[in-house]
């Protein structure tokens, strides 16, 4: 699976004819949000997020994903399907060497429910980016 989502990262910087290696993590999440998602979803992801809490934690944040516009689900019941694609975001930052844990929640705002996408980067990858400011 590893090798999968390096590939599917390697294909997504070629057909971007203005990429270059990321080397920070706001520059990564904006390249995943925009261009990883746009080719499998054909859609940009919803909003990107620094939490004001942890400084070595990011939110992807998705609307309605697609999986979960499919699937019927009892009130109440915690399963998010799109669990799948926090890793396939995890399997391409690890392949990146943005070593980080990714999960995904559901958030009820405004009535309407979305997913967040919550990246936690490991301590290493938080220095190395510092250093680069």
């Amino acid at each position: 699976m590893k090798y999968n989502l390096l590939f599917l990262l390697e294909l997504c910087t070629l057909r971007d004819k203005a990429f270059k290696r990321e080397t920070k993590i706001v520059s990564m999440l904006q390249f995943i949000q925009n261009n990883v998602w746009k080719m499998l979803f054909n859609k940009q992801a919803d909003g990107l997020q620094k939490s004001t809490d942890d400084p070595d934690e990011y939110r992807l944040i998705e609307n309605s994903p697609l999986v979960n516009k499919f699937i019927s689900l009892q009130k109440g019941n915690s399963l998010n399907c799109a669990s799948l694609f926090a890793g396939i975001i995890e399997g391409i930052l690890n392949s990146a060497d943005f070593k980080s844990k990714v999960s995904a929640f559901f958030y009820e705002v405004e009535g309407q429910t979305k997913t967040y996408y919550i990246i936690k980067f490991d301590n290493d990858v938080i220095i190395r980016d510092n250093e680069l400011k």
